[in-house]
């Protein structure tokens, strides 16, 4: 895949440091051409010496029959003026629009170095209803002509009111210059016939260089006109050209849009190394150069056979004596030879710009070099069966020539028949081999392009312009992201610059370089962080859901959710501030979406201490499920936990959110999590010490910077006490760090996680666990001593009955702890007290209340939290 675009990065030191903002397209400015173009359309008109009559057998009719009735689009009629010169041989065409063309003395040109007219050829340009260019015995430029009925040049009818054709040819070795004008207005007033009474007679003038010269000066003034190779006058100038001018233009022009203009162009005609198309002053490309493409694979080299409901019968077939684009195709006794391939894309090719300029997806049929199906890009086939996903994605172009005999007048479609419905099978057969190959590329992809891919037809209003909202009211001091990471400390002219550099990328598809997934993040963190310098999406691996989704993250096949769901997030940052939502609003916001994250991907669900130390004891052998229970342990005990997993990767962390203390040092620590099972239930229950690998232990600790790592597993081989080798490496470990390990049987631990809320454990007390316990008969002996802790009972009913009057008092608002301080006096509790009993509270009674790191709620009335709470303590008095 193409790689991204990336914002250059930016500094503050010195100006070479600085970034440097892309460089935008220089616009060429348009001289005022109203006074040049006046001047050329007198030279054309009046200049020069008779140099023939020429009869022309139009008539109103037949103008208007063919004219209006084939050419209803502006830039359809266009094109078929560029058809003519690619018939005439030329490499070249260069096309000028006026920049108003709804002034009096607006022009347009299309000017091409093919073989030009003398005057005969001049007489035969207006012969109607056939076209000698198919009986040619030698073509310009050996190309197979696309005109067949003689009707292309009145197009211009929908266009102007006038058509001049200026010519350069040689002519008896010597260099001649011709000019002829029709006058439309003219026709307009003959009588209503389709066979003139009397032929139109128009005159072909001869011009000297210098007359030729003047008559073109509008263009030949006008940068937008110099751009491409050849050359109208002077030493390089081309043996012979053909400049169309029309002139006196008609409403249709005002119809004429460059970008639609370019799509045609780009795609309607036959795009080849020796045909050039120069528009506005700059080169016209083919669509599908503007996409990163996945593969393009061409027929009869390599597609070879195709299944159903392809034909049957299609054989490869190479033409040596072809060039090279078309030496290699497949043949079929219905259509006979095709030649072409079929080509699928990173992006979509569907939606965003490409409603302005026209489809740039599915099938392009191509007869003798000419598009026949622009507006049609499923070539009649049933679009149910050709899945969204791929065709959005996908072009097949084919020249099928031999359907040249079902072609309708006006060339834009093809005649229902045999050949045609066997076509259309052919096409449906490369559908489903190109379907096949973008499904292999799928399941291969780097995150970083599957998630640009699905951002790529987004709309600038949900992407781009919320974060350049956001980078300006980030560099006026007027929001902090959490979610957006900005460059700090910058110069005001950087920031201006890294402001305009954002602005100029083009499209959503732009956003991303790159998906990883991080362990360097907190715990306490959003879901992802962007960084939008690098274009960079980090996904938080210590968030809870994240944790919850980590086999999937990590499968190439199912991760695109979790990928799509961490961008999302981040645009849902930028979105809220860019639709008016106050900066506070914002935090507050994302803040409750991100908690409710967290209790989706929380494991414990509505599940008591007493049941979830169960399903850990439970859990003893089956290593996932251990996994999944130690960290819902950590939950339920009041830490912020998540699962990790992974080669090379503790299998979870948990983090305490505490306060600082009395001198306002931190406390909050972090512990790293590993479960030890054993695979089968057999009586030697011990982990052994290689699977313990205290090294490894030491790692994973590091690598997440936590203070201490708890192991938990059946049992551990330390039956000699500190003498054990298993000891004696823990302890040189905790020597050297100053950090510690802790090892805990798994029914020591489930004792506790069951006994937590009785006893009001928090994980202020449990960090005595960590810091003073080793040895697994350590840990079950502080566990022991805290079976015969004496706790007086919390005041459960009026801490309760305080929140729920303070919900029915102000629904809308948060119950804080602070609150509670206050209305619960007499009692003196302090809010992180309160906030300790209130987690005790959700231990036993989940699902009945829910304790925020700064706020509590509650689900159900206090009575039925009451009765909640007699329930697990009557149940907690028969644990062993």
């Amino acid at each position: 895949m193409a790689k991204k675009k990336k914002l250059k990065k930016t500094t503050s030191k010195s100006a070479k440091e600085k970034a440097t903002p892309p460089q935008k397209a220089t616009k060429v400015s348009r001289p005022d051409s109203a006074s040049v173009a006046s001047a050329s359309r007198t030279a054309i008109l009046n200049a020069g010496s008779l140099a023939r009559k020429i009869e022309v057998p139009l008539s109103y009719k037949i103008v208007s029959l063919f004219s209006e009735g084939l050419y209803q689009s502006a830039n359809k009629a266009f094109e078929e003026l560029v058809t003519n010169s690619f018939d005439a041989g030329a490499t070249e065409v260069k096309i000028l629009l006026p920049v108003d063309p709804t002034d009096d003395s607006a022009l347009i040109a299309i000017a091409d170095n093919g073989t030009g007219m003398d005057v005969d050829g001049l007489q035969d340009l207006w012969k109607i209803g056939t076209s000698g260019k198919r009986d040619l015995a030698s073509t310009p430029k050996d190309r197979i002509q696309i005109g067949k009925f003689g009707i292309g040049k009145l197009s211009t009818y929908v266009l102007a009111n006038e058509v001049s054709y200026i010519c350069k040819r040689r002519v008896k070795r010597a260099t001649k210059y011709f000019v002829v004008t029709m006058d439309y207005t003219i026709l307009d007033t003959m009588a209503d016939d389709i066979v003139p009474k009397e032929p139109m007679k128009l005159n072909v003038r001869e011009l000297s260089a210098v007359e030729a010269k003047d008559a073109l000066s509008w263009c030949l003034s006008d940068k937008m006109f110099t751009s491409g190779n050849f050359r109208l006058f002077g030493e390089k100038s081309s043996p012979s050209w053909t400049v169309s001018v029309l002139s006196r233009l008609k409403e249709k022009a005002n119809e004429i849009q460059e970008k639609r203009l370019r799509w045609i162009l780009s795609t309607a005609l036959p795009l080849r190394d020796d045909f050039a198309i120069w528009l506005g002053g700059q080169q016209v490309k083919s669509s599908r150069e503007t996409r990163g493409r996945i593969g393009k694979w061409v027929l009869g080299k390599d597609i070879k056979t195709l299944s159903r409901p392809a034909p049957d019968g299609i054989k490869v077939r190479k033409d040596n004596s072809a060039k090279a684009d078309k030496a290699f195709g497949l043949y079929h006794s219905t259509f006979g030879r095709v030649t072409g391939y079929t080509e699928a894309f990173h992006d979509v090719l569907t939606g965003g710009k490409a409603e302005e300029t026209g489809r740039s997806n599915g099938f392009f049929v191509y007869v003798r070099g000419r598009l026949v199906n622009i507006e049609d890009e499923y070539f009649g086939l049933d679009s149910n069966k050709l899945a969204h996903g791929t065709f959005s994605r996908f072009r097949v172009v084919v020249h099928v020539d031999s359907l040249d005999e079902e072609l309708q007048s006006a060339r834009e479609g093809v005649r229902d028949g045999p050949k045609r419905r066997a076509v259309q099978k052919l096409l449906q057969g490369i559908f489903n081999f190109t379907r096949k190959k973008v499904a292999e590329r799928d399941v291969s992809e780097t995150p970083g392009s599957q998630i640009s891919e699905k951002l790529a037809g987004s709309p600038s209003s949900l992407t781009r312009r919320p974060l350049v909202a956001v980078a300006n009211a980030v560099f006026e001091g007027k929001f902090e992201p959490a979610y957006t990471r900005f460059p700090s400390n910058i110069s005001n002219k950087a920031q201006k610059e890294f402001i305009s550099q954002l602005e100029d990328r083009e499209s959503a598809d732009d956003l991303i370089s790159s998906v990883d997934y991080s362990m360097s993040l907190s715990p306490s963190d959003g879901i992802a962080l962007y960084d939008i310098e690098s274009c960079e999406l980090w996904i938080n691996g210590l968030h809870p859901f994240v944790g919850a989704s980590a086999d999937n993250f990590q499968s190439s096949k199912n991760n695109r959710p979790l990928q799509l769901l961490a961008m999302a997030e981040v645009l849902l940052e930028a979105q809220l501030f860019y639709s008016g939502v106050k900066p506070n609003a914002v935090k507050e916001t994302m803040k409750q979406r991100d908690e409710l994250l967290r209790y989706l991907g929380r494991s414990s669900g509505r599940r008591t201490s007493i049941v979830i130390a169960q399903d850990l004891k439970d859990a003893r052998n089956d290593q996932d499920d251990l996994e999944d229970q130690l960290v819902a342990c950590f939950e339920s005990l009041g830490f912020e936990a998540s699962k990790i997993g992974g080669s090379g990767n503790p299998d979870g962390l948990a983090h305490a959110h505490l306060s600082a203390d009395e001198d306002g040092n931190p406390r909050s620590y972090s512990v790293s999590l590993e479960a030890k099972s054993k695979k089968t239930s057999s009586k030697t229950k011990t982990v052994s010490a290689k699977t313990v690998g205290v090294s490894t232990l030491a790692r994973h600790r590091d690598m997440l910077s936590c203070e201490h790592s708890v192991v938990v597993g059946p049992e551990f081989p330390t039956t000699q006490g500190e003498n054990s080798a298993l000891a004696k490496e823990i302890t040189a470990d905790h020597e050297n760090t100053g950090k510690t390990i802790t090892l805990i049987r798994v029914n020591d631990f489930a004792k506790l996680v069951s006994l937590a809320p009785v006893k009001q454990l928090s994980p202020s007390q449990l960090k005595d666990l960590f810091d003073t316990c080793q040895l697994p008969d350590e840990s079950a002996d502080w566990i022991e001593k805290l079976t015969h802790r004496q706790i007086k009972k919390p005041p459960y009913k009026k801490i309760l009955d305080v929140i729920w009057s303070e919900q029915i008092n102000d629904k809308s608002a948060l119950v804080k702890y602070s609150s509670v301080r206050i209305l619960l006096r007499p009692i003196r509790k302090t809010d992180e007290e309160i906030k300790e009993i209130c987690k005790s509270i959700m231990g036993m009674a989940p699902g009945f209340l829910v304790a925020r790191d700064e706020s509590v709620e509650l689900e159900y009335p206090p009575s039925r939290v009451l009765e909640a709470i007699k329930t697990f303590t009557d149940e907690q008095e028969g644990i062993d």
